[in-house]
């Protein structure tokens, strides 16, 4: 049950102290330490710390997945460039295979599969 002293609602509290907890401004072990002074129930402490770590690593873990997105989508373009460019080089003849050439469009394909799934996992 919310106290009467709370001046705001505990999204907005639980907003607010992330913000600050990834901004540096507070340590997450001060937390409940802060929500003291603000002279609350020891329930809607607990609420607001719980709801405070879910959110914070739900954050993280967006964080590392638009990471991971755009480690893949760099690989995904660096492959890419090596189909295009075994490709070229070996049609230009710069690499000689006599009359022939190679078209690497497994690497060039796939790479550019990889960066596009890349980019999805960014944008989330």
């Amino acid at each position: 049950m919310a106290n009467i002293y709370m001046a705001k609602s505990r999204r907005e509290y639980v907003a607010e102290y992330c913000d600050k907890i990834r901004s540096g401004s507070l340590e997450y072990s001060k937390l409940r330490e802060e929500l003291k002074l603000r002279i609350m129930d020891p329930e809607d402490i607990e609420i607001i710390v719980n709801r405070v770590d879910r959110d914070l690593h739900r954050m993280e873990v967006a964080d590392a997945e638009k990471s991971k997105g755009k480690l893949m989508f760099l690989g995904g373009l660096i492959v890419t460039i090596l189909g295009v460019g075994l490709t070229l080089l070996t049609y230009f003849g710069v690499i000689d295979l006599g009359d022939q050439f190679i078209i690497a469009y497994g690497p060039a394909l796939g790479g550019l599969g990889i960066a596009a799934v890349g980019m999805l996992k960014m944008n989330r």
